[in-house]
């Protein structure tokens, strides 16, 4: 993210009760994650894949996921990345290439 903000998360401890992460509102989910804007100057790392390569999508892999650090000195900025905040003014610059194998870790 070369100009612009976006909205981003990153993860207090891990609660002891479960947090049910398929429920669409996402409300337990919302109240446990700090959400911010940052930006611009942000480093990104992204995977997309086009769907699940096994039977009935058991690696239950995301079609996207990004997470970025701040290149700005000084400021403590990274995450995960949702989407932009300033659409008129927002600039990505992406350098991609593809992958012949996938690995969940």
């Amino acid at each position: 993210v070369t100009k612009g903000k976006v909205k981003a998360h990153v993860m207090p401890d891990f609660l002891e009760e479960a947090v049910d992460v398929m429920d669409p509102k996402q409300i337990a989910v919302d109240n446990w994650l700090y959400y911010y804007d940052c930006g611009p100057n942000l480093i990104m790392m992204a995977t997309f894949i086009s769907g699940d390569p096994t039977e009935n999508d058991s690696l239950h892999l995301r079609v996207e996921h990004t997470h970025f650090y701040t290149l700005n000195k000084g400021v403590n900025e990274g995450g995960h990345y949702h989407y932009d905040t300033t659409p008129d003014e927002i600039e990505y610059e992406a350098y991609l290439n593809t992958a012949g194998y996938i690995y969940r870790v």
